[in-house]
């Protein structure tokens, strides 16, 4: 029970996260759009944690997921979508 408090007050610190299933798009080219979402975002002043965004899972070539802070998630699939990517948020 004490590791389980341990995670639960572990995860109350996380800071905000989102992620997204992209589908259409080559796992190279998001991983630049992700980088140049992460840029972006800090050349307008954004933290670290704040322009956070990765490839976090490769469900198949076509169907990658996405995660991060949801500023940044939501420009990088803003970026996959003016690619021609579907962009799928995962609530």
């Amino acid at each position: 029970m004490r590791l389980v408090e341990k995670r639960a007050q572990l995860m109350e610190e996380c800071p905000p996260g989102a992620m997204s299933a992209v589908l259409g798009v080559a796992a190279s080219d998001l991983r630049s759009m992700r980088t140049g979402s992460a840029q972006e975002l800090k050349a307008d002043g954004a933290t670290d944690n704040q322009s956070c965004v990765v490839v976090a899972n490769f469900n198949t070539r076509e169907q990658l997921v996405i995660s991060g802070n949801p500023n940044a998630v939501a420009k990088a699939g803003e970026k996959a979508k003016s690619k021609g990517g579907k962009v799928i948020p995962c609530l």
